[in-house]
């Protein structure tokens, strides 16, 4: 195997690189997430004085179970590449590894082990550093850096996938690995597996050709007219947030192979305007700015907070909207640059819905 790094300083150095501040700073609103539907709002809110507003982020606990009987799991989980479009099946006996400093300025964003195998891989996405070339020119031009052998460029599941196999060196020692590469957008997607084992290669491979785009259903929100487009991996969780000052509902949702996880809140407005209660609710949770946006349609009233969780601190974004009577709230709890990139994706996919 070729390593399994469970360091909490590299965790929290990681997280330390969030877009979001540390130290127990708010992230401001140069963090937030850019996406293509956004369209810009009133100017941000500067947040200076401290409120007794309620804290909707600890609503009553009243989430929906799943259902009675738990439903036999499936052999292989989705594993998405990063805050990526694409996706590969892997055996559920792999877990997400801690990923270093020193990897993440190298682009790697993530790091797969399993205790059942020695063959591990890594994940990383960057730009694209020639924006004219496409994969294949690229493809060729890295295995050429890396004497690479047994060069292919083919479509798995309709991705374009390039590979080739090479040598590199972990920890003094010298391993065979098998390179994939795909590209979405202005970004390029690698997969490196380590070769490491009996089988490893025969292992890599029947992972590689699961790759495909990931699978995502539709996540209604509450009882209120909204949805997200979620990787089928989020599920129901049976926890959520503490007895507050209102009967609301709260849900969680996570997933095993995500260091993501969000909690959706809803609750009555109480003679409350959206503008009024972020500011409020802004204050209380000291967010240095408090910004306004539309995504699809929706507005949206949005801040950063730091917030701590069984005595770890997680930035958190936070999305508030309206409805009729209601208010509706999505936490996003970001642990690691993967979790911000994978918060951005899914909220940019928040829209009405006829139901």
């Amino acid at each position: 195997m070729k390593r399994i790094t469970l360091c909490l300083l590299a965790a929290f150095a990681l997280l330390a690189l969030c877009s979001c501040q540390a130290g127990g700073d708010a992230g401001t609103p140069d963090d937030a997430p850019d996406t293509e539907t956004v369209q810009s709002q009133p100017e941000p809110t500067e947040i200076s004085e401290q409120s007794d507003a309620p804290q909707s982020g600890q609503q009553d606990k009243e989430t929906p179970q799943v259902g009675e009987a738990e439903q036999e799991r499936p052999e292989t989980l989705q594993f998405q590449l990063g805050a990526s479009g694409y996706a590969m099946s892997v055996p559920r006996s792999y877990r997400n590894g801690d990923v270093t400093v020193e990897e993440l300025r190298g682009n790697q964003i993530a790091y797969y082990y399993s205790a059942e195998s020695d063959m591990d891989f890594d994940v990383y996405q960057f730009p694209k550093p020639d924006s004219e070339s496409g994969l294949e020119e690229y493809l060729h031009a890295a295995a050429a850096d890396f004497d690479g052998t047994e060069i292919a460029y083919r479509q798995i599941n309709g991705v374009n996938v390039g590979s080739y196999k090479s040598r590199e060196i972990y920890d003094g020692v010298e391993y065979d690995v098998l390179v994939a590469l795909m590209e979405e957008g202005a970004e390029y997607v690698q997969v490196i597996f380590w070769l490491d084992g009996e089988n490893a290669e025969q292992e890599a491979t029947a992972i590689l050709n699961t790759l495909s785009e990931v699978k995502t259903f539709d996540l209604h929100l509450g009882t209120l007219p909204f949805c997200m487009s979620v990787p089928e991996d989020f599920s129901l969780g049976d926890e959520s947030g503490q007895a507050s000052f209102v009967k609301g509902q709260t849900w969680y949702y996570y997933s095993e192979n995500s260091p993501l996880d969000f909690d959706v809140y809803q609750w009555k407005k109480e003679g409350y305007t959206l503008e009024k209660y972020a500011i409020e609710e802004a204050r209380r949770y000291e967010a240095e700015r408090l910004d306004y946006k539309t995504i699809n349609r929706v507005f949206v009233a949005y801040y950063y907070s730091y917030e701590e969780y069984e005595g770890v601190m997680y930035p958190v974004a936070n999305y508030l909207f309206e409805e009729g009577n209601d208010f509706m709230k999505i936490s996003f709890w970001l642990d690691g640059e993967i979790a911000v990139r994978q918060a951005d994706r899914i909220v940019s996919t928040l829209r009405r819905t006829d139901r």
